[in-house]
């Protein structure tokens, strides 16, 4: 074997050992860090002020802001028919939003937002998705769709009108 005992850490490529434990494991790795803790099955971070960031463990990343749970990018099923599995994006009822957003220079001190799904009264007064680009369709079709307030070079669009018999 190639490794050696140096004080309290081991140096080797590999380690063999008849018997090695979770617990010890996790003294080891909490024993390292305060901010990436292994706790109760988890991977937690923390930041600076010991308030909990994320975690991660069988049900997905979990995410938290100011101490507050937002939600999880994780894998669930539909819940009326269990054989459908699916990435997912859970948006808890305490987050306001998500939104996919970019940096339009190197160095800005915030991000655009392209696109948002907001709670009403949040970002956005009324709740759903918001853009904040131009929306390309490359020419497939958008079906079940409600148009109000349209407009096309420079045109309204048509407004039904109720007729009176």
């Amino acid at each position: 074997m190639d490794g050696k005992i140096v004080g309290k850490y081991i140096a080797a490529r590999s380690i063999y050992a008849d018997s090695f434990t979770a617990g010890e494991l996790q003294t080891a790795w909490n024993g390292i860090t305060d901010y990436i803790q292994l706790k109760n099955g988890e991977l937690q971070v923390f930041n600076t002020s010991d308030q909990l960031v994320s975690k991660f463990n069988y049900n997905g990343e979990h995410f938290y802001r100011d101490g507050t749970y937002v939600g999880k990018i994780g894998t669930n099923k539909w819940s009326s028919n269990a054989a459908h599995k699916g990435l997912v994006f859970d948006l808890e009822y305490t987050g306001k939003y998500m939104a996919w957003c970019y940096q339009k220079t190197s160095g800005a001190s915030s991000y655009t937002t392209m696109l948002c799904f907001s709670q009403g009264n949040s970002i956005y007064t009324e709740q759903g998705l918001h853009l904040g680009c131009d929306f390309y369709g490359e020419w497939n079709t958008l079906y079940n769709i409600k148009l109000s307030g349209v407009s096309s070079g420079g045109y309204s669009a048509f407004t039904e009108r109720s007729q009176s018999s």
